[in-house]
């Protein structure tokens, strides 16, 4: 028989937690699904540029830019720091209760309520939930924190029933 009660889990954040959600969160940007084309031809004209009209200043800058658009090094060192900056924040221990009607969350500095109306859309990768409550913000949610595969099973249910997406 399957368990309906409420799910409660307790976890910390951690800095890998933050890289995961940002990597995922950013493989479905569509601006980033051409990124690895964009570099391909930025480091072809960086070449090019070579071969026409010899090493300038400026052209290392082509390379670089390639770089970054195959590894976003800057989001990712984006969100190292971001995290570092507020990890007072993030270490705190965070309870929650889910049920079809939301979630409660309960840690030193907050204890709130939110119902599955409150978000406009969730993802869901190998490692993370993203529960969203606007365009570019979200709220992580760790799957390490879930006991079994009925607990996830049952918060997608729940999730995929209470979120009205909207456009």
């Amino acid at each position: 028989m399957a368990n309906t009660g409420p799910i409660r889990i307790s976890f910390q954040y951690t800095q890998d937690d933050f890289l995961q959600a940002w990597r995922f969160y950013r493989s479905t940007l569509w601006m980033v699904k051409s990124g690895k084309p964009i570099a391909v031809l930025a480091a072809l004209f960086g070449v090019w540029l070579l071969t026409v009209i010899g090493f300038q200043w400026y052209i290392p800058l082509m390379f670089l830019f390639a770089l970054e658009e195959w590894f976003d090094i800057i989001g990712e060192l984006r969100c190292w720091f971001y995290y570092r900056a507020n990890q007072n924040a993030y270490s705190e221990r965070y309870d929650l209760t889910i049920d079809e009607s939301g979630i409660y969350v309960k840690s030193p500095t907050v204890e709130a309520r939110r119902s599955w109306q409150g978000y406009i859309g969730f993802m869901e990768s190998e490692r993370v939930f993203l529960l969203f409550q606007g365009k570019r913000l979200f709220a992580v949610y760790p799957k390490r924190a879930f006991q079994d595969e009925d607990q996830l099973r049952r918060f997608r249910k729940w999730a995929s029933e209470g979120i009205r997406v909207t456009s």
